[in-house]
């Protein structure tokens, strides 16, 4: 299935979320479901993970994420499995030390048999590496099962109401970048050789497939985290040759947190993504964000 159309005009349908947090442990656990949906989503810090295996929804099969900061990255590293939860995420409580935090879904009603959850793992793989926001560990892809079409159907309903639930609570590691912007909504960055074009993001700042970045970088850049995240970029096939000597080519829209993460990468060089990226009028980022802070009301002492 086409990971780039999939479920990418649901952000126009709104929905109800309800989150749970049970006594004594403030944000460190939340149980959450969504409006008349037959799933659920818990979400945990791994520090109390021990103190709440007896949770009924560690019980069933399911599908899980454990994720936890990279060190040398900007991004976090992501695994997701599947499979009887309480096991899996004692094995890997045990075997991998990565992760501080892990999501786990499950469903009432047994709806999530092996077959489900295998599809799912399968399309949250597929949809990590086409966002590109994360490390992904996971060193396999697998394969989505064979299944009739009326069951994949009801199977991409479910997998859409979790990615629902995990854009509202800040986790965008399945995220693809689906803004079209316009003309006037494009910023344009020239360096050393190479020209970009971007549009500020919901969640940070996009530079545009064709979009080309400097393959110089300074001394300073290499003690950076950019430089790390550039490693990676072009590692995972974000950015290419650019068929030339001096410059990168980046093959897909990609969203970096930052103006200034991603004027860094595009420059190699540590820049001010406000004031470097300029419209074709030669106006900043940083004019045209202060020029639309809406002027305080006149006091009605």
């Amino acid at each position: 299935m086409d990971v780039d159309t999939t479920m990418n005009n649901r952000r126009d349908d709104a929905f109800l979320i309800q989150i749970y947090a049970p006594a004594g442990y403030g944000q460190a656990l939340r149980q959450v479901t969504n409006g008349a949906w037959n799933g659920h989503m818990l979400m945990c810090k791994r520090a109390i993970f021990t103190d709440i295996q007896k949770l009924p929804e560690l019980s069933c099969p399911g599908v899980y994420l454990l994720y936890g900061p990279d060190v040398k990255d900007e991004r976090n590293l992501l695994y997701i499995g599947e499979g009887d939860l309480l096991q899996r995420l004692q094995d890997h409580y045990r075997s991998k030390d990565f992760w501080t935090d892990f999501i786990c879904f499950t469903a009432a009603d047994k709806f999530l048999t092996k077959v489900h959850i295998q599809y799912l793992e399968s399309r949250l793989i597929e949809r990590a590496r086409a966002a590109q926001r994360c490390r992904l560990v996971n060193l396999n892809n697998p394969e989505l099962p064979n299944i009739a079409e009326a069951l994949s159907a009801a199977i991409e309903d479910f997998l859409g109401k979790m990615l629902d639930c995990l854009t509202v609570l800040g986790i965008d590691f399945f995220k693809l970048v689906e803004t079209k912007p316009t003309e006037h909504d494009l910023f344009t960055l020239t360096s050393k050789g190479a020209t970009a074009q971007g549009y500020e993001a919901e969640n940070g700042f996009v530079v545009k497939a064709g979009s080309t970045a400097s393959k110089d970088v300074t001394e300073a850049f290499r003690a950076l985290s950019y430089n790390t995240t550039r490693k990676h970029l072009i590692e995972n096939g974000v950015l290419v040759d650019g068929g030339n000597a001096s410059t990168l080519r980046f093959s897909i829209d990609h969203e970096f947190t930052s103006p200034s993460t991603a004027a860094s990468i595009v420059c190699g060089n540590s820049m001010n993504g406000r004031t470097a990226w300029k419209t074709v009028g030669d106006i900043t980022l940083k004019a045209i964000q202060e020029a639309n802070i809406l002027t305080p009301l006149p006091s009605q002492n």
